[in-house]
């Protein structure tokens, strides 16, 4: 048996850490507005912003939707079944990425058609 209360544990908490960097980004960007006076060089704050903003990427965010649809999944009794042809995934591939929502064999195909 799979330890899903493990994974779910360990998906909540990345969700958990990705959400409080968006909140951290948020604070900052808000004191940055409050504080925009007190810089002497307009360089200097754009270059804030440029940092600020290069940590919500594409990339965060789509990881923050896949955990949320394997949260819902586990709560569903889902997890684990592949979302195209309703085969189990393979435990190893879970634990090596447990957002995973397709088996090897659909996701190979997937894949190959967007090739």
């Amino acid at each position: 048996m799979l330890e899903i209360e493990k994974i779910r544990a360990q998906l909540l908490a990345e969700r958990r850490a990705l959400v409080a960097k968006v909140a951290e980004v948020d604070d900052n960007l808000r004191w940055l507005e409050a504080n925009a006076d007190q810089y002497e060089a307009q360089a200097q704050a754009e270059n804030i912003v440029r940092a600020l903003g290069g940590r919500l990427d594409d990339r965060g965010r789509a990881r923050l939707e896949a955990i949320g649809r394997a949260l819902v999944r586990i709560a569903a009794g889902e997890y684990g079944r592949c979302a195209e042809c309703g085969s189990e995934i393979p435990h190893e591939h879970l634990q090596q990425t447990p957002t995973m929502e397709n088996c090897p064999q659909c996701a190979d195909g997937a894949a190959s058609k967007r090739q």
